[in-house]
């Protein structure tokens, strides 16, 4: 085990869920790979389109991204690490979805995929 993160193998399958449906909150529920890539991309690839109004869906993808960069550049000293991160599926729902929520599980997916990236690439 290493303290530096690998990012030339992909880390698949990771998933978040965070916040609560029904709950002032809101409810956000993503799964990402993240792949080797000369620079930082990201990159919104779907099984089957999500549910949801197209303006809310972009709002989600939106928060997620921003979430999930900002992290990673925080937790690797000021310089997003040479990825592509792809997402794959994104919970849409009319009342229980939002920006913020998303930009919350973004944060998360961030943290995990650093420990995958150091620890290896095991799902939990």
């Amino acid at each position: 085990m290493t303290d530096q993160p690998d990012w030339t193998t992909p880390i698949r399958a990771v998933h978040v869920r965070h916040g609560t449906q029904t709950a002032c909150g809101g409810i956000a529920v993503v799964l990402a790979d993240v792949e080797p890539h000369p620079a930082y991309a990201f990159t919104a690839r779907f099984e089957g389109r999500p549910p949801g109004p197209a303006d809310l869906r972009q709002e989600c993808v939106d928060g997620f991204t921003d979430g999930i960069r900002t992290e990673l550049v925080r937790l690797c000293g000021g310089q997003p690490p040479p990825v592509r991160v792809v997402l794959r599926r994104i919970l849409v729902h009319d009342v229980d979805s939002s920006a913020a929520i998303n930009r919350a599980a973004g944060r998360l997916a961030a943290a995990e995929v650093l420990r995958r990236a150091i620890d290896g690439r095991r799902a939990p």
